[in-house]
């Protein structure tokens, strides 16, 4: 709500007829008006105190959804930027310009980013890229909260201290790859991972907008990961983001990986997946022990007569 302070309302006489201004309810909620929240944390994804972080960064989005007690949209599928480069580091802080204030009341926010391919019946559509980069991985995350309405603020100012906070959680799973010491036979940086699971780890899912529950549309279960990896107590690490499979592994089921540097290539030990369930917003820590490299160019000479 824009609450007028100190609004002085000018009245002009004009040959002895007097005329004031009035404003209607229907022009005190004309915008647009730019509104904001917080995330409540100040990373995307926290994965612990070794792993680190995944830092919000400037072009992020998160998209809005705001009901009513009446359960109509007031805001839909309304996309609010990070606002990069404040001074409290604690939060994350988002804002985006609304046609028009928000009536005063309390709402239920609905909440994900980063923005979908397509939005349709409360389902959002993602691609989780079966390609990645370690130092780009990807994320997905949900939110819901109940509150009052969003009230306009300037950019450039603290936020007020009564400003909506909204926590999300991350929806996906994320496997911390490490070399221990003595492990790496490749002899060389590992620049690749190949790996694979039982049950889908990249591909075409949704996303509900009211619950943040996942549906995988058309998955694939290998991922190839790329990244620099060398040997370390667990200090140096390469991150993936999969889906949750959403069940219990059992026995008979396994994770399988090989591993690449510039000149060879090795294979793990199969990993047992058994009792594990990769569920979402946890962090696996993963050990590769590659086995025997195997050199990845071979040179042949022959000699015609």
């Amino acid at each position: 709500v824009i609450y007028m302070k100190n609004c002085k309302l000018a009245i002009l006489a004009i040959m002895a007829l007097s005329a004031c201004c009035q404003l209607t309810e229907t022009d005190q909620w004309k915008g647009p008006v730019v509104v904001g929240f917080s995330t409540g944390y100040s990373s995307k994804v926290s994965a612990d105190a070794a792993a680190g972080r995944l830092e919000w960064e400037e072009g992020d989005n998160i998209v809005l959804w705001a009901l009513n007690t009446a359960g109509e949209e007031t805001v839909g599928s309304q996309p609010f930027h990070y606002l990069a480069g404040r001074q409290d580091l604690s939060q994350g802080y988002f804002s985006a310009a609304i046609p028009q204030a928000m009536p005063e009341g309390e709402y239920l926010y609905r909440a994900l980013s980063p923005v979908p391919d397509s939005y349709a019946d409360g389902l959002a559509s993602y691609t989780i890229s079966s390609s990645q980069q370690s130092d780009r991985t990807p994320y997905l995350l949900w939110g819901s909260c109940r509150g009052h309405e969003l009230t306009a603020f300037d950019e450039s100012l603290p936020i007020p201290a009564d400003h909506l906070s909204l926590h999300m959680q991350s929806l996906l799973h994320y496997l911390r790859f490490y070399l221990p010491q003595g492990s790496n036979t490749l002899g060389e940086s590992v620049e690749k991972i190949r790996f694979s699971m039982p049950a889908s780890i990249a591909g075409s899912i949704t996303a509900s907008s009211a619950d943040g529950s996942v549906s995988v549309t058309g998955g694939v279960t290998e991922m190839v990961l790329d990244c620099t990896l060398n040997e370390s107590d667990k200090g140096e690490f390469a991150l993936a983001a999969i889906i949750p499979p959403g069940r219990t592994y059992g026995p008979e089921e396994v994770l399988t990986a090989r591993l690449y540097s510039d000149n060879y290539y090795a294979d793990i030990e199969p990993l047992v997946l058994e009792g594990r369930s990769f569920g979402p917003g946890h962090v696996t820590t993963v050990a590769l022990r590659p086995g025997e490299a195997v050199q990845k160019y071979k040179l042949r000479f022959t000699f015609g007569g």
